[in-house]
């Protein structure tokens, strides 16, 4: 039998019918308006889509190819500095687990055109690889309890003062740093997400669950715009990911999150924030569940409705690799900077495997990656992958949400895979600059003659 949701629309309105019936003739307040809630209700809910044997292939066949670009980008990365000297830790890199991840998601057109150095030199491309743990590190380190405290919307019980039209009228898109070069968060940002003086939009609610009392997030965290040093190197390390995000989404982000002039804390934007109870904040910012862009749909008066898709992600792929084919830097355990061993033709197909699973549960992770968990709508229905939520934005507001909504996706699944949504405040948040190659005066005997202190991870076998 179809589910309820799934009936034409007569066979529902009959069904409906049917339920009400049976409810009001069993009048307990609470079994009824929670009987009739799941049974009336008609979510939109896209299954993901079931791989056919050569879909399968073609993806097991795609993930072979991208760690083989990977590994061949990182061999010729290090020899194409012509007459110059690289640093010490370029000639040192290896992948570690976030670069895998990064590379199951970057455009393969151009992993194959760096596979053959075209478009980038070594430098270019080292630069590109250091800057994607500090990528992670600004979108996924969001403050902390502090700043989910200051996020709280007002509820209907106790609002606080509505703006007056004076207040309304000023430009909120400028915020001036004091002496301290930062910002705090707008208050009056948060509050149009709520109960702003025409702009109740989403309901004082979370737009998933329903609950009150819920937390204003921001898709892309405040804390990396709120001072000078933060904007400034966001917008250096949003430039050098060529691998993830097109030239378009690139320009876009920095336009909207780090543009050239003194505006700070422009990621504090009702366009930017969506109101989700404190559980799936802290949820989201750990990479358990991502949303898809789908698209726009009719709007109402200043408003334009977009829809975007539920997705449960997977868990790390490290957890699913034997010890064996991985190692860590001496004095670091931090998992998501593991090396994996791609250096024989064994090790690669192991490391294969293990992230093919995991880019199969992309698709078709039914929950979160905690045993037992799970998420109701405001029907009391379970929320699987594929829920298909349709939230509201101003209208001048519509390009920039999608802009920061398509990164968020890309950002949190490799997030997932990589399990750096697990630990993010030990991410390295240092940005580096692009490397200085000095000439070279004095022929060298050897390209590379690493002294880097090495270990097997912990269980692994000390023998090759």
């Amino acid at each position: 039998m179809a589910a309820p949701n799934q009936l034409p629309d007569e066979v529902h309105r009959h069904y409906q019918d049917c339920v009400q019936g049976f409810f009001e003739s069993n009048p307990v307040l609470a079994h009824v308006e929670n009987g009739l809630a799941y049974h009336t209700a008609r979510p939109v809910i896209n299954p993901p889509p079931t791989l056919t044997d050569d879909e399968t292939a073609a993806l097991e066949a795609d993930v072979e190819e991208r760690l083989r670009l990977a590994r061949t980008i990182v061999e010729i990365m290090k020899t194409d500095v012509e007459n110059l000297e690289p640093p010490r830790e370029m000639m040192d890199f290896r992948l570690n687990m976030m670069h895998v991840a990064y590379v199951m998601f970057a455009d393969m057109d151009t992993l194959r055109n760096l596979s053959v150095m075209k478009g980038m030199r070594g430098g270019e491309v080292f630069h590109c690889f250091n800057n994607c743990e500090i990528l992670l590190a600004s979108f996924l380190q969001r403050g902390g309890s502090q700043a989910r405290r200051r996020s709280r919307v007002p509820s209907l019980a106790s609002p606080t003062r509505p703006a007056s039209k004076d207040e309304d009228d000023k430009d909120q898109t400028f915020q001036p740093a004091g002496k301290s070069n930062s910002v705090g968060r707008s208050q009056s940002e948060v509050e149009k997400v709520g109960i702003g003086t025409h702009t109740r939009r989403d309901g004082f609610a979370c737009v998933v669950t329903g609950t009150p009392d819920p937390d204003a997030c921001h898709v892309w965290p405040f804390k990396s715009t709120s001072d000078r040093k933060g904007k400034d190197e966001l917008r250096h390390t949003i430039h050098s990911q060529v691998f993830l995000f097109s030239n378009e989404i690139r320009q876009n982000l920095i336009d909207l999150l780090a543009p050239l002039n003194q505006e700070l804390a422009v990621s504090d934007k009702a366009w930017n924030m969506i109101c989700l109870n404190p559980q799936l904040h802290r949820w989201w910012g750990k990479a358990y569940f991502g949303l898809r862009w789908i698209g726009e749909v009719e709007g109402d008066g200043a408003y334009s409705s977009f829809k975007v898709e539920w997705r449960w992600l997977p868990g790390k792929i490290h957890d699913r690799l034997d010890s064996e084919f991985l190692s860590h830097q001496k004095g670091d355990k931090n998992a998501v900077r593991m090396f994996p061993k791609l250096d024989t033709e064994d090790s690669l197909q192991a490391v294969k495997r293990v992230t093919f699973d995991a880019m199969k549960s992309v698709h078709r992770a039914a929950g979160p990656p905690k045993p037992g968990a799970k998420v109701y709508d405001q029907s009391g229905r379970t929320v699987e992958s594929g829920y298909v939520l349709t939230l509201k934005i101003e209208k001048e507001d519509l390009d920039r949400v999608k802009t920061v909504i398509e990164a968020q996706w890309k950002l949190l699944q490799v997030a997932a895979l990589s399990g750096a949504g697990e630990a993010p405040d030990e991410l390295d948040s240092t940005y580096r600059p692009a490397p200085e190659l000095l000439p070279v005066f004095t022929p060298h005997q050897e390209a590379h003659d690493t002294g880097a202190e090495e270990e097997p991870a912990e269980g692994a076998s000390t023998s090759d």
